[in-house]
């Protein structure tokens, strides 16, 4: 496939995903839907340890106990479920900045990352490569998508940075005014009608790409 370094020139659509172990399509739950906020009980920062197993079963695919057996293996039964009940409750996204515009939840990524997450995770990667292509695209939202219990799959959009982004993520590289990479967990639309990622789902999301998400305005 002929590569690129210019992010206008990537286009693409959504391919079957790739044969990893953090990439098969899983069997997931309808979703989450909501009229209001929940109240979720906090967690400690021990609790939010994480360790990914090399392979999960269908079953254990999002399995609270399977994702987090290490951090949770010397916890008593009590402490263990209360831990499954935050994860399992719907994760605090706040309002969106203008309720009516072109907004997505979700986390920046830079082309590097999108490109080392392929070389990371892809059995099938030829290697280290410094050029942005589709099939990164693809790698990516195929794999973070078996990650999601509340909607049917993760897209990468262009966001514009803006000088609140700039300022909030400071590792930011492009400049303001300026579009990046987003990594979307949640539309606008799907905000508005209701539905909310749950918190195992956004932990797994931060500790893959070691970022916070927060609400994104949208570029063409």
């Amino acid at each position: 496939m002929p590569k690129t370094k210019t992010k206008a020139a990537i286009k693409y659509k959504f391919l079957p995903p790739y044969s990893s172990a953090h990439s098969r399509r899983l069997g997931r739950s309808s979703c989450n839907r909501v009229a209001f906020r929940p109240t979720a009980e906090g967690t400690t920062s021990d609790e939010q340890q994480h360790v990914v197993p090399a392979k999960l079963t269908p079953e254990d695919s999002h399995s609270v106990r399977c994702l987090f057996s290490r951090a949770i293996k010397d916890w008593p039964e009590e402490k263990i479920r209360r831990f499954e009940v935050y994860m399992r409750s719907l994760y605090r996204v706040p309002s969106p900045p203008k309720p009516n515009w072109p907004y997505f939840f979700g986390f920046y990524v830079t082309e590097a990352e999108i490109c080392r997450f392929s070389e990371d995770y892809n059995e099938n990667s030829d290697g280290p490569i410094d050029d942005l292509t589709a099939d990164h695209l693809h790698f990516l939202c195929n794999s973070l998508s078996v990650l999601m219990e509340t909607r049917s799959s993760v897209r990468v959009h262009r966001g514009l940075v803006t000088v609140e982004e700039k300022t909030h993520f400071p590792e930011i590289e492009e400049d303001v005014g300026d579009w990046c990479y987003i990594v979307s967990m949640l539309s606008l639309n799907e905000f508005n009608s209701g539905y909310r990622p749950n918190n195992r789902e956004v932990k797994e999301f931060v500790t893959f790409l070691k970022r916070k998400p927060s609400w994104w305005e949208a570029t063409l």
